[in-house]
């Protein structure tokens, strides 16, 4: 038995109020099953190690504390969680990311490498769709965190450019990125010595493990830590959505006045302050 039959109400995501002059949507494939992607997506941990392009530079604010803690608030449309990262005796990194039930992700990418607010301030997100057990579309867009941040075709493409998926990264007339399974994602030894993974693109870097764990991974291997809270509870709630749906009843996410306002946001701010107050303003929607 399913849910009802009818239609839920349109979506009315702040990314899709943004005008064009500050939005960019992009689609890749991957070759994958779509929970490893989502799974890839949900975690921080992993931005300290994968995305370290300048190994033994300790500087950056994910790479003075690798082992973030995780508090995850669930939602009626998925949950919100918000990661730790200390980097002085007297100061956080503090990044939120929000997940919107079945497979989108939202989170901020306001700071830079050294938590100092970035000129073009915006916020990132995905959706991972499943083609088939095996296949998987993923929609990334990115938009200004206010007025301020109007992003040029230039900055666009060299945004994309910079995770991999630039014009020239593509096969030609496909979806399909010319770093791919069959040339291990053009890895470089060289490059390798310099950068955690030797792969040039954050986006492409993602894929390559994703990818390189197998269309579908044996979950019964793994070995689960704090820092993989989010990947838990989302898992736990698709479990729990599946069953709704063979109940007959809706699963979450279906209303729009709960996702129209959420965004995510990263800073660095004092230890001991009340990180929902100092954000308060920052993750208050701006369309």
């Amino acid at each position: 038995m399913g849910p009802p039959d009818r239609k839920p109400p349109p979506p009315d995501f702040e990314w899709m109020r943004a005008p064009d002059t500050h939005r960019n949507v992009t689609k890749n494939y991957q070759a994958n099953n779509y929970l490893q992607a989502l799974e890839g997506g949900l975690d921080t941990s992993h931005s300290s190690f994968l995305h370290n392009d300048s190994i033994g530079d300790s500087r950056s604010v994910r790479n003075l504390d690798v082992a973030p803690r995780l508090e995850v608030f669930p939602t009626d449309y998925g949950y919100s969680y918000v990661s730790f990262r200390k980097v002085s005796d007297t100061e956080q990194y503090v990044r939120v990311y929000q997940y919107i039930m079945p497979f989108q992700q939202i989170r901020g990418d306001i700071s830079d490498a050294f938590g100092n607010r970035k000129e073009m301030a915006k916020i990132d997100g995905h959706f991972w769709v499943p083609i088939d057990d095996y296949q998987t579309f993923t929609w990334n867009f990115i938009y200004g965190a206010d007025a301020s941040a109007e992003m040029s075709s230039e900055f666009k493409e060299k945004e994309e450019e910079r995770t991999g998926r630039g014009k020239g990264d593509f096969i030609p007339g496909t979806f399909k990125l010319k770093r791919n399974l069959s040339n291990d994602h053009m890895i470089d030894r060289e490059l390798q010595k310099k950068t955690f993974t030797g792969i040039k693109g954050t986006a492409a870097q993602d894929i390559a493990l994703q990818e390189g764990m197998g269309p579908i991974v044996d979950r019964s291997q793994e070995l689960l830590v704090g820092s993989d809270a989010a990947v838990v509870a989302m898992r736990r709630m698709l479990l729990e959505a599946s069953q709704a749906v063979e109940r007959g009843e809706d699963p979450p996410g279906l209303n729009p006045e709960s996702t129209r306002d959420l965004r995510g946001h990263d800073s660095v701010m004092p230890l001991g302050v009340d990180w929902r107050q100092a954000l308060a303003a920052d993750l208050a929607p701006k369309w």
